[in-house]
């Protein structure tokens, strides 16, 4: 139940490195499913800087 709360807030993820058809690589939560919204350098956009 914890975990999911986690999950639910935004504050603690269990993210899995995954790999889609074309071989690009991205971050899932394998709790909740959420997918990392990050960019590929890792790093999180900035809004209106695009």
């Amino acid at each position: 139940m914890l975990k999911f709360l986690l999950c639910k807030t935004n504050l603690g993820h269990k993210w899995h490195v995954e790999s889609n058809e074309d071989g690009d690589r991205y971050r899932r939560c394998t709790r909740c499913g959420k997918y990392d919204d990050r960019d590929s350098d890792g790093r999180w956009p900035v809004p209106g800087l695009g």
